[in-house]
């Protein structure tokens, strides 16, 4: 259970069970490839040790993936639409990202993976969620530059429910 949007570019690398909870860990993949440009929406905050974070802005983060060899445009997340809150409400116009770069050697291409944590099967189907694949509570991106393999864990990390 992905988000239909993210499912043809998902490969799932770990899928657990956490109490009622699922957790389904994967990677962004596009041409046989995990290097993407990523861009985001929100609040780029940068901490010692060299970590970097995104945090809500103006009530509002989003995050997408570019494939480096075709441009396909993934979207990752976006808080004013995605999780289990705001599944089946209205979707919104896309907002303006700025590219999200390296904190050690400035490039831009990182792979892309992300871990998603669903409530029961059970409950979802017993609140008729509409969108289900997108009732996920939580999300945690986390970025490898492709360069010098700098990685930022947790770049995004929202509770959505």
């Amino acid at each position: 259970m992905i988000p239909r949007n993210i499912q043809p570019y998902f490969e799932t690398t770990n899928q657990t069970k956490d109490g009622s909870s699922d957790i389904i860990k994967g990677v962004l993949t596009c041409c046989k490839s995990h290097d993407f440009e990523v861009s985001a929406a929100g609040e780029i905050k940068h901490r010692a040790l060299s970590k970097m974070y995104l945090f809500l802005e103006n009530d509002k983060a989003a995050i997408e993936a570019r494939c480096k060899k075709c441009g396909q445009v993934i979207p990752v997340f976006d808080s004013r639409s995605d999780g289990y809150e705001k599944c089946g409400k209205k979707t919104y116009a896309r907002i303006p990202m700025k590219p999200v770069r390296c904190r050690k050697c400035q490039s831009g291409i990182f792979s892309v993976g992300i871990q998603y944590e669903y409530p029961d099967r059970q409950e979802l189907d017993e609140l008729e969620m509409p969108e289900a694949d997108r009732a996920f509570t939580w999300i945690w991106v986390t970025l490898r530059c492709s360069k010098c393999r700098a990685g930022y864990k947790n770049f995004v990390d929202c509770e959505t429910g």
